[in-house]
């Protein structure tokens, strides 16, 4: 049990979510007043203690100051549609939130839902139709309508495998192919995952009605942040933290639920990290911020280095399995701080692997990575960079980094996109 409780306390740090609760709104209505800008970027960074949101018309290039805009305690984009974003209130009480960047070029809220316990995931799927949960009832997904921020249904989860003497519970991203709704869903007991499958519940979208659960064993931890993501063909891939016995520890995995079908496909194990030169002898094997690009290709941030105060760390406890709380922090600290991962390019069908090359190493934790006009954009912390990879001639351009005053880059906004 020591085994896996360490273990679990590592995967818990990185893939459970916090709460993202701020105080920079002060409205309270659900009726959305103005139309915001439909062009632009929101660049946002963060440090220890808040996230600067700026605006720009046009990305920016050399050195950038975001904290010359507004300041917020959190601030963690969800989704997105012609200009208005919805995410995870970010005034003092839960619910769901619809802002815009007004004619000033500040973020304005024009819309709350509000909920009792914070409100995720949020999805939303077109003008009239959205989603999400209030973590204080798992047994219903709400909807409701983006344009006007009112509740109009819901769908009834009452029927779904949930883990009995859970303590914690929550959803994973909602992805939705054709009538078919995917979300994952996960919990523990005190710091422990409990148990050893992933889980999926399966909605009908066309009548919002709850289908069934699906399992897949030995992938118990699906990321909270990461969507699953939809191919061209309608397969569906899904990042997990693999099966996290004893001595496998962290095994990152890619999963599949084929095109067509409502059931995962058992065959379709895809351990990115092992596919690279030397990557199966990692210790410690991070993957995160996962995403689709085109024609079978996914991108990811993953490790190809463990810093050598890191193995020093785990080879005087004689294994990762022996480290202790005290150890553990000072692990996650050196993993944050010391560049050990890379950005990569995945051929999700050849389950192949490989660098992208122009991008110096970063920290496993860090967050940016988007799609703009089929080009990627991926962050790095340490020199603080944003680079921009055209995956047609994969090469790659150093874009533009931010002051210090902005602490790390976060995020990355197109206003005019639809997700």
């Amino acid at each position: 049990m020591k085994n896996l409780k360490t273990i679990a306390l590592l995967i818990l740090w990185i893939g459970f979510g916090p709460i993202f609760i701020s105080c920079d709104s002060d409205d309270d209505g659900n009726e959305p007043e103005s139309q915001g800008l439909n062009s632009g970027f929101l660049i946002v960074s963060q440090t220890a203690s808040n996230r600067f949101v700026r605006y720009t018309p046009e990305l920016p290039t050399g050195t950038f100051d975001v904290s010359a805009g507004e300041s917020f305690e959190q601030f963690t984009f969800r989704h997105l549609l012609e200009g208005s974003i919805f995410l995870n209130s970010i005034s003092s009480t839960f619910g769901v939130e619809k802002l815009i960047v007004n004619e000033a070029e500040q973020v304005e809220s024009v819309g709350n839902i509000a909920t009792l316990g914070d409100a995720f995931p949020v999805r939303v799927e077109n003008e009239n139709t959205g989603y999400f949960n209030d973590r204080n009832n798992l047994e219903e997904m709400t909807i409701f309508n983006p344009s006007t921020m009112q509740v109009t249904g819901g769908i009834d989860l009452s029927d779904a495998d949930f883990i009995e003497g859970a303590d914690f519970q929550n959803y994973g991203g909602i992805t939705i192919r054709g009538n078919d709704m995917f979300f994952p869903y996960r919990a523990r007991v005190n710091d422990q995952l409990i148990f050893d499958s992933l889980i999926y519940f399966v909605v009908d979208q066309s009548t919002n009605t709850y289908q069934k659960t699906i399992y897949l064993p030995g992938h118990i931890n699906p990321r909270v942040f990461n969507d699953p993501l939809v191919d061209e063909q309608g397969n569906i891939y899904h990042l997990t933290s693999g099966d996290q016995s004893f001595p496998n520890l962290i095994k990152p995995s890619i999963v599949k639920i084929p095109a067509g079908s409502t059931d995962f496909d058992v065959s379709y194990q895809f351990r990115p990290i092992d596919a690279l030169p030397g990557g199966s002898q990692l210790p410690i094997q991070l993957f995160d911020r996962f995403t689709y690009g085109a024609n079978g290709i996914g991108y990811a941030l993953g490790s190809v280095e463990v810093p050598a105060s890191v193995v020093q760390i785990i080879s005087d406890a004689g294994g990762i399995q022996n480290l202790n709380q005290e150890q553990i922090n000072t692990v996650l600290a050196l993993l944050a701080s010391e560049p050990s991962a890379a950005w990569l390019k995945i051929d999700l069908e050849a389950q192949t692997v490989s660098i992208i090359d122009g991008i110096p190493l970063t920290s496993p934790f860090t967050n940016t990575r988007t799609i703009i006009d089929g080009d990627l954009y991926f962050g790095t912390t340490g020199n603080n960079t944003v680079y921009r990879y055209d995956p047609d001639t994969e090469s790659t351009t150093e874009l533009f980094n931010l002051t210090p005053e902005s602490g790390d880059i976060f995020e990355i906004i197109d206003l005019s996109e639809i997700r």
